[in-house]
């Protein structure tokens, strides 16, 4: 992993975990936490690729495409006070995550 990036204020850390799809192909998958290291979101196990980071005093809001990029982003908000996690309009459990990116991807269409 690299150095995380701070947001909010130094109340959100993102490091990415970069890895190889394929040939020329990379992933940079990330995980995000609380300057305690306790993690909000971990997606670096997955094929899911950070596309961009929006930040507000509020919260993040992450930007994301599942490799190979066939279909449409989805977008994961997280609220800093209180660790709620949005994903595409849906108030997620953080175990949740991934398995409601995974139902956005099935559904996205080409």
């Amino acid at each position: 992993m690299n150095q995380p990036k701070t947001y909010c204020n130094g109340q959100i850390l993102i490091d990415l975990a970069p890895f190889e799809a394929r040939p020329s192909h990379w992933v940079d998958a990330p995980k995000v936490m609380r300057p305690d290291g306790a993690v909000l979101v971990d997606l670096t196990q997955t094929f899911w690729d950070l596309q961009s980071v929006a930040e507000s005093p509020a919260e993040v809001a992450l930007t994301l495409r599942r490799y190979p990029g066939d279909r449409g982003s989805a977008v994961v908000r997280i609220v800093v006070a209180s660790g709620e996690i949005d994903v595409e309009g849906e108030l997620t459990p953080a175990p949740e995550v991934v398995r409601c990116l995974e139902a956005h991807y099935q559904s996205a269409k080409h």
